[in-house]
């Protein structure tokens, strides 16, 4: 039986970068927007990020899972700048 090597990332909740849509902004990414703004801008930055994933990718997995959060609103920008994000990453290959 081969053994399988996998490194699982959670939440990683990526900064918040660009300008928001104003037709995006409802009650709740208002109300994340302020946690973000007050308490989380500080927690999440990217060089943290940065290296986390560089660490788990020196594991050399076989697989790589991201799970849970990418963005903290949810807005149209962050999905872009995640998916950005992602393509820079030296990923295992699917």
């Amino acid at each position: 039986m081969a053994c399988v090597w996998i490194a699982h990332l959670s939440d990683l909740h990526l900064p918040i970068t660009g300008r928001l849509q104003i037709r995006e902004i409802r009650l709740k990414r208002i109300l994340g927007l302020l946690s973000w703004l007050t308490r989380r801008q500080h927690i999440h930055q990217l060089c943290w990020l940065n290296r986390v994933m560089s660490d788990a990718l020196s594991t050399h997995p076989n697989l790589l899972a991201i799970t849970g959060d990418l963005t903290n609103l949810g807005a149209l920008v962050e999905f872009q700048h995640a998916r950005r994000w992602l393509d820079e990453q030296n990923l295992p290959p699917t």
